[in-house]
């Protein structure tokens, strides 16, 4: 089941990408030698500016995201971490301690066409206890890890190849705006939940679409999928699994407000995960194809 939940979360964006090119090569050293936590520098010991925005939702991080991106997505580590949530994804490759020999507490990743993207990340302690090459821009300090990849420190701190992190610096110091292609779904989801997906569709089910999965007080679980201008077969889709929904142990309600539709799907753990998407092409309601 492991699999299908990673496929389902995770099947429109690859995650960890930048990751997988930093930690598969040897990073440079000028400054840095100290890999260690208890004589690991903190932020303090880089000069310049360092980012200070709100970092709680992919909606905080889309207010830092250069136009152009065509997918997005954000973890709360913190929240997922120890929970039964933390089967529905691989943390050690969403959020590996390798990256900053520190915990990563929150990932934001984003795509974009040109196959570059970067990544936003807050992590604990707050330590630079990696190497890295030290320039400037606009202020802020580019600490270079090696094979084109690049840190900014900061809450969250930036990284990416060299010309995505200074357009998201960029976007910070107000000399570029930021993307607002995901602002009208954006507005109908839940700010609270653990796990959020957006994406420009490819494949004609809708114009885009966003997934949200957070953990309930009640301990039920509220996977929460939004459409933008979705397809008549995904509308259809939509209306056959509400109308059996009980029989698979889920509650199933749907909202139409202009060129939007919403899906909320609540219910236990395996219920809420193993739910069909509607726009996923379906023999029967049991099945799906992510």
């Amino acid at each position: 089941m492991k699999q299908k939940l990673i496929a389902l979360f995770l099947a429109f964006i690859m995650v960890g990408s930048l990751f997988g090119i930093l930690l598969s090569g040897s990073t440079q050293s000028d400054n840095n030698e100290s890999t260690d936590q208890t004589n690991a520098p903190g932020f303090e010991s880089i000069s310049g500016k360092h980012v200070n925005h709100e970092f709680n939702s992919i909606d905080d991080a889309l207010q830092l995201t250069p136009k152009g991106v065509v997918s997005a997505q954000y973890f709360d580590v913190s929240k997922i971490k120890g929970t039964p949530m933390e089967n529905l994804i691989d943390l050690n490759r969403t959020a590996p301690r390798e990256m900053y020999n520190a915990d990563i507490t929150k990932s934001y990743t984003t795509s974009y066409n040109d196959s570059q993207g970067f990544q936003l990340h807050t992590f604990t302690p707050e330590i630079v206890a990696f190497q890295y090459n030290e320039e400037s821009y606009n202020g802020y300090q580019l600490l270079g890890r090696g094979n084109g990849i690049f840190n900014v420190i900061g809450d969250p701190t930036i990284l990416g190849q060299e010309e995505k992190v200074k357009n998201v610096i960029d976007v910070i110091s107000d000399k570029s705006d930021n993307t607002d292609k995901f602002d009208h779904i954006i507005s109908y989801t839940n700010p609270d939940a653990e796990i959020e997906v957006v994406q420009d569709v490819p494949n004609g089910f809708a114009d885009q679409y966003y997934l949200g999965f957070n953990q309930l007080e009640n301990n039920d679980y509220q996977r929460n999928i939004v459409y933008l201008n979705p397809s008549n077969s995904t509308v259809d889709n939509i209306s056959q699994l509400e109308a059996n929904s009980t029989e698979r142990g889920v509650e199933f309600n749907t909202t139409t407000e202009g060129n939007i539709t919403k899906v909320v799907v609540e219910g236990n753990l395996m219920s809420v995960t193993s739910e069909p998407e509607p726009h996923a092409e379906m023999n029967n309601t049991n099945q799906t194809q992510p």
